[in-house]
């Protein structure tokens, strides 16, 4: 059927079958009955199906070259839609304490690259948290863009834009809400405002972007903060310095974001490699805090996703995948050793992962 699908059709973006380059993006994002950040349309005339290609898309874009410094972004990006063979798989999609995390890895072989988009929800102050983190397979340079589509720039700051989404071709969208786009790091990213041709109108894409060379291994995390809120409340600025990126110690071992907003500081965080704290001589893997313990400022865990609320003299913590977690100067939980049983009928000491922890107590 594939195929059949490719010699006969005059079609040569994205798949046969009407697919989209839609691996890890934003399809839809809505908050109060308001459309923030919606898809990119399909094609304005055949047979090219422009609007399948990545870049018309909520997304992490990646080409395996440098960006020139005086080129257009998405001039820089086009590629027509061509097809390209990725393997997407969704690693992630749980709840921990009043928050929601998610997580999804795309690798691409063929140009040398894996990337893992984390995504926290948080509820009460709807808003979004996503950590693009990407692994080069091999070495070479590379360019990596975080891509977020809008209709209307509302006001704009050094590391955030306030926008809103007017109308989708012929439909007025319904206002009274805007999306807040944070970049909240400062060294090694530059964002671009540019308008560009989109679904059928004139949309305008706010970038972050990073231009640079990898080693095999390498690794470089973009963070984009989506925070939803009333149109014209006045609080864009006041809210993007309330963000702020916790780099994990050792260095690219994982990222920390921390939100401290209405009286509640918030502390989220997530490793790059998942497998850095296992111990993998034998078949059953055991864990070692110590191989994988990450530092994001005042918290520290070896956890896949770690997090931290406190509020009104309270602590709310937990973790995913992890076995230990630490605030401050208090360890809130540390795996005991197990006698591992392994397939050679042995049994060997090690700290099994627990799937989630979350618990709460008082602050000191």
């Amino acid at each position: 059927a594939r195929d059949y699908l490719r010699t006969p059709l005059a079609v040569s973006a994205e798949k046969m079958h009407h697919g989209h380059a839609d691996e890890g993006s934003v399809i839809l994002l809505m908050s109060g009955g308001t459309v923030l950040l919606h898809d990119g349309g399909y094609r304005e005339r055949p047979p090219d199906g422009v609007y399948r290609a990545d870049i018309y898309h909520n997304r992490l874009v990646w080409r395996p070259v440098r960006k020139p410094a005086p080129s257009g972004l998405l001039s820089f990006l086009w590629n027509g839609g061509d097809y390209h063979r990725v393997r997407a798989e969704r690693l992630y999609w749980t709840r921990l304490c009043d928050v929601e995390v998610g997580r999804v890895r795309v690798t691409d072989e063929a140009q040398g690259l894996a990337w893992d988009r984390s995504v926290f929800f948080l509820p009460e102050p709807d808003c979004f948290v996503f950590i693009d983190s990407v692994r080069a397979l091999r070495a070479q340079a590379w360019t990596l863009s975080a891509l977020w589509w809008t209709t209307n720039v509302l006001a704009r700051g050094v590391t955030w834009c306030d926008t809103c989404v007017s109308r989708i071709g012929e439909w007025e969208n319904r206002q009274g809400r805007s999306l807040l786009i944070i970049f909240p790091q400062s060294d090694g990213a530059s964002i671009t405002v540019e308008p560009y041709r989109r679904n059928f109108q004139e949309e305008t894409v706010v970038a972050n972007t990073w231009s640079g060379h990898l080693g095999i291994g390498d690794t470089v995390s973009l963070v984009s903060v989506l925070w939803a809120h009333p149109s014209k409340d006045g609080t864009s600025s006041a809210r993007a310095t309330a963000v702020q990126v916790l780099d994990g110690l050792p260095a690219s071992r994982g990222t920390g974001v921390r939100i401290k907003w209405g009286g509640v500081e918030r502390i989220l965080a997530t490793l790059h490699d998942l497998t850095v704290g296992w111990v993998a001589e034998d078949v059953r893997p055991r864990y070692v805090a110590a191989k994988g313990n990450t530092v994001y400022g005042p918290l520290a865990s070896d956890a896949a996703f770690a997090y931290v609320r406190c509020e009104n003299g309270r602590l709310w913590a937990g973790f995913v995948n992890g076995t230990y977690l630490r605030y401050q100067d208090r360890v809130l939980y540390e795996g005991l050793p197990h006698a591992m049983f392994q397939e050679d009928r042995t049994a060997r000491p090690g700290v099994p992962a627990r799937f989630r922890w979350q618990g709460e107590t008082k602050l000191v």
